[in-house]
C-alpha cells in the first residue's frame, strides 16, 4: 500500500474569502489576494521529494464581479496556444481582466494533423465540443453550481431509419467508423484519398450542438477525398473503411439529425472541462484511475501535477512542480491526492499535467518558471469582472520581504481599488517604518536598502509604510531582518567548466522556515583550495583556468557557509562505432504497416573510418504520431550532452533521442527539429536534462513525421558519443 499519509497538520490560514489547511512542513509559506473572491498561495514541501506549489482558491458561488470559464486556445475553435497568448485571447474575447489562468483538460499528442484536438468533455457556453469519456469533468451547471462528475454519454447520427454511432466529434477520422465536425473545430478537414472514404457537408438549423439534443441538418455536398472546409452554419460527416456502409446512398437533400447524450443530466450544464482521474471524493483519498481507464505508469511516476478541488466555500486550483534546486522533479497522483485532501477538498480531480504544467497569476507567467511554457488545447481562466473603482490602497510588491544586513529589495508600487484592479500611480509617495533600520533609495526604480542589523539571532519586524497623500491612501509590506541565513545554496549545485570558461552562478540565502533572503552581493566571500579556479563574489562569475581537475569552492555570507564541486574539463567518450548491428533494433509507431523502416551498417559517404548506420524510413499518410526508432538500451552512466553526426537527405523529419534513468523516467531531446540539408554531414548535440537522475540508458535515436506529408528518406548515423566529467565521473 502506498497511502500512507505523505502531508499532515492541520494548521488553519485563514484567507479572507475562505479557511484552508495550512500543510504540515510547508516552508515559505505567502497568501496573496489577487482579485475579487480570489487569493493566490505559495510554499514549498522537502517531503516526500521536494516540489513548490501554488494554490487558487476562488470563491465557489460565482457574482457579478467574478467569472471562471474554461477556454480554447483559439477561443471560438480548437487549436494549440501558449497559456498566456490563451489569457490575451479571453481578455479580448469576453472584456474583463483575467486574473489568473491554469492549463486544463487533455488533448491529443505527437505531431498528427489532429493534436490540438480535446480528449474528453468540453463544453463551452452549452455547446458540446467534445464528447464524455467515463472521466470525471470539473461542471458549472446552469443554476451556477460547480461540481465534479465522471460523465458519460454518446452521440449518434439518425439516418436511414438507422442509429449510426458517432465515434468522435471534433477529434479526428478513425479507420472503420464514423466521425462528424463542427464549425467549432476551426480549419478544414484533411481526408485520405481513397476509396474507402465518404464525406458528406450539412447545414445545420439548429445550432449549437447542446448536451442532451437534436441537431437538424441537410446535406449540401458528398464527396469521396480531399480536403472540406467546414462552414460556420454547418458540420461535416466523414465515414472510413466498413462504416461508410452505413452511410451508403447519401446525397444532397438528404435530411439528417445528430442526437447528444450526456449523463448524468440533472439539469442543462453551461460548461464542462473533463480530464480525471477522481482525486478525492466525500473527504477522502480517492484516486479512480482503474474506473476512469488510465495507465498504471501514469499514475505512480513522479511529474509535475495540476488538480482543482472543491471544498463547501471554495474551488482550489493546485499546481505542483519539482523544485529542482533541491533535486525534486514531481509527485505521484496519490501525493496528489493526499495533498488535495489537506487543502480542505470535499471532492477533486487530475487535470493535464507534467511538461504542460502552466499557471498563470496577476499577469506572470509562474508555471513553467524560466522556460518557455508548451503550446495547449486549453486553460481554466478566472476573470475579475468588477469596473475599475477608486484606489483605496497602495500595493507594495513584495508585500512580505526577509533581508540580511545591507540587503538591497527592488520595490513596485501601484494603487489597487476594492476589486485587486491597478492603476498607476501619478504622485509622490512618502514611505515611513517604524526604526530607522531601512531606507527607500530612489534612481530608476525604488529600492529598500537595510542600514541596520539585528543584534541577536532573533530577526527584527517592521513594517514599511507607502502613502500617497493625494488621496490619504497608504499599502503596507512586513520587513523581516535577519541577522544570518539558515541555508546557502550554490545554483548550478555543481559546476562544470572548460578551461578558460566562465559561467555565472547564483547563490540563495533561506531562512529556517524557507523564506528567501535578499542580500548585497559585495557580503559574500569565496576560498577555493587552488589555482584551478578564480571567483569574482561582485559579478557572481567563476572563471577557469587552463588547467584541468577538480576542486571545491566555499562561499560565506553573514556567517553562514556553502561548498559547491567545481569541475574542469570535460571529455567526449564513443557510445556506439557501429562496427555491428548487435543489440540494435527498429521498432514503428504505429505498428500497423503506415510506417516502415530498416536499418544496415554502410562505410560511404564516410564521416569517420569505419562504418555508419543507414536508418532508411517510409511514412504512409496518417493522423497520429508516426515515428521509426533505432533502439539501443545501452547504459551509458551520467554523460552531460549526447552528440552524433548525421548524414542529412532533407526529408525534414524531426530527429530525437529518449534516455531513461535511474528512477525509470523517460527523457526525451530533439537533435533537430528539422533534418532540411541534404548530402552533407552535420554534427548534432544536445544536453541532457538536469532533472535525468543516473546512471541513464540510451533507449532510442528516431525520426518523426511533423505534417501530413508522407516522408521517406535515408539519414545516417555516425560517431555517437556523450560528453563526461574529465575524471569519468
Amino acid at each position: 500500500m502506498r497511502m500512507a499519509l505523505l502531508f499532515s497538520g492541520l494548521a488553519v490560514m485563514s484567507l479572507g474569502l475562505a479557511v484552508i489547511p495550512k500543510v504540515e512542513g510547508a516552508k515559505g509559506w505567502l497568501v496573496k489576494r489577487i482579485g475579487q473572491g480570489m487569493e493566490y498561495v505559495s510554499f514549498r514541501l522537502e517531503r516526500p521529494r521536494p516540489v513548490h506549489v501554488h494554490v487558487l482558491v476562488c470563491q465557489k458561488r460565482f457574482s457579478k464581479g467574478f467569472v471562471i470559464e474554461p477556454m480554447l486556445a483559439n477561443i471560438g475553435s480548437i487549436g494549440l496556444s501558449p497559456i498566456q497568448l490563451i489569457v490575451q485571447k479571453a481578455q479580448a474575447f469576453t472584456g474583463m481582466r483575467a486574473v489568473a489562468a491554469i492549463n486544463g483538460g487533455y488533448f491529443m499528442s505527437g505531431t498528427g494533423a489532429y493534436r490540438m484536438s480535446p480528449i474528453g468533455s468540453f463544453i463551452w457556453r452549452g455547446e458540446l465540443v467534445s464528447p464524455p469519456n467515463s472521466r470525471s469533468a470539473l461542471i458549472c451547471w446552469e443554476n451556477g453550481d460547480i461540481e465534479i462528475e465522471r460523465l458519460d454519454g454518446r452521440v449518434e447520427l439518425l439516418f436511414g431509419g438507422s442509429s449510426i454511432p458517432i465515434v468522435a466529434l471534433n477529434q479526428g477520422i478513425v479507420a472503420n467508423g464514423v466521425v462528424m465536425f463542427t464549425a467549432r473545430f476551426g480549419q478544414p478537414i484533411f481526408c485520405p484519398v481513397g476509396d474507402d472514404v465518404l464525406q458528406a457537408v450539412a447545414k445545420a438549423h439548429d445550432l449549437p450542438l447542446r448536451p442532451n439534443g437534436v441537431l437538424r441538418a441537410t446535406v449540401t455536398s458528398v464527396t469521396n477525398s480531399g480536403s472540406v472546409v467546414i462552414p460556420s452554419d454547418g458540420i461535416a460527416i466523414v465515414a472510413r473503411g466498413k462504416a461508410t456502409r452505413a452511410l451508403k446512398g447519401i446525397s444532397v437533400g438528404d435530411e439528417l439529425q445528430i442526437r447528444t447524450e450526456v449523463r448524468p443530466a440533472k439539469m442543462g450544464i453551461e460548461w464542462a472541462l473533463g480530464a480525471g482521474p477522481r482525486l478525492v471524493r466525500d473527504g477522502r483519498v480517492s484516486v479512480e484511475w482503474r474506473e476512469e481507464n488510465f495507465k498504471q505508469e501514469a499514475i505512480f511516476a513522479e511529474h509535475q501535477r495540476c488538480a482543482v478541488g472543491l471544498s463547501e466555500e471554495s474551488i482550489i486550483f493546485v499546481t505542483v512542480v519539482g523544485d529542482g534546486v533541491n533535486g525534486g522533479s514531481g509527485i505521484d497522483v496519490e501525493q496528489l491526492a493526499q495533498l488535495m485532501v489537506r487543502l480542505g477538498c470535499e471532492e477533486a480531480m487530475m487535470l493535464d499535467c507534467g511538461s504542460v504544467a502552466s499557471l498563470y497569476v496577476s499577469g506572470e507567467l509562474i508555471v513553467p518558471s524560466g522556460n518557455p511554457p508548451r503550446p495547449i488545447a486549453n486553460a481554466i481562466v478566472m476573470f475579475n469582472a468588477v469596473t475599475p473603482g477608486e484606489p483605496i490602497r497602495v500595493a507594495i510588491e513584495p508585500s512580505v520581504i526577509h533581508a540580511l544586513p545591507n540587503g538591497r529589495v527592488p520595490l513596485k508600487l501601484w494603487l489597487e481599488d476594492e476589486a485587486c484592479n491597478r492603476t498607476k500611480i501619478d504622485s509622490a509617495i512618502r514611505f515611513e517604518v517604524d526604526e530607522q533600520l531601512v531606507k527607500v533609495e530612489k534612481g530608476e526604480g525604488l529600492t529598500l536598502k537595510v542600514v541596520g542589523s539585528p543584534n541577536e539571532d532573533v530577526p527584527i519586524k517592521l513594517i514599511l509604510r507607502a502613502i500617497e497623500p493625494v488621496r490619504g491612501i497608504m499599502g503596507e509590506a512586513l520587513l523581516f531582518i535577519h541577522r544570518a541565513p539558515s541555508r546557502l545554496i550554490v545554483i548550478p549545485r555543481r559546476v562544470f567548466l572548460e578551461p578558460n570558461e566562465t559561467i555565472k552562478v547564483q547563490l540563495l540565502a533561506e531562512t529556517e522556515d524557507g523564506y528567501e533572503l535578499y542580500y548585497d552581493t559585495s557580503d559574500v566571500r569565496a576560498e577555493f583550495s587552488d589555482g584551478l579556479i578564480k571567483f569574482d563574489a561582485s559579478t557572481m562569475t567563476l572563471s577557469a583556468g587552463k588547467n584541468v581537475g577538480r576542486t571545491k569552492l566555499t562561499l560565506t555570507l553573514c556567517g553562514a557557509q556553502t561548498q559547491v564541486d567545481v569541475h574542469v574539463g570535460k571529455r567526449w567518450v564513443t557510445i556506439e562505432e557501429f562496427d555491428s548491428l548487435k543489440g540494435i533494433s527498429i521498432k514503428c509507431v504505429p505498428a500497423d504497416g503506415t510506417v516502415k523502416a530498416n536499418c544496415e551498417l554502410v562505410s560511404t559517404p564516410a564521416f569517420s573510418n569505419g562504418s555508419a548506420l543507414k536508418l532508411s524510413f517510409e511514412f504512409g499518410s496518417g493522423y497520429t504520431t508516426r515515428a521509426a526508432y533505432v533502439v539501443f538500451n545501452r547504459h551509458i552512466g551520467s554523460p552531460l550532452k549526447l552528440r552524433c553526426a548525421v548524414y542529412g537527405d532533407g526529408s525534414r523529419v524531426w530527429l530525437r533521442a529518449q534516455v531513461r534513468d535511474a528512477r525509470g523516467r523517460i527523457h526525451y531531446m530533439t537533435l533537430s527539429s528539422a533534418v532540411a540539408w541534404r548530402n552533407e554531414w552535420r554534427l548534432l548535440e544536445v544536453p541532457i536534462p538536469e532533472i535525468a537522475t543516473p546512471p541513464l540508458t540510451l533507449h532510442a535515436i528516431y525520426v518523426v513525421a511533423t505534417s501530413l506529408s508522407m516522408p521517406r528518406g535515408s539519414i545516417l548515423i555516425d560517431c555517437l558519443s556523450g560528453q563526461y566529467l574529465w575524471d569519468g565521473t
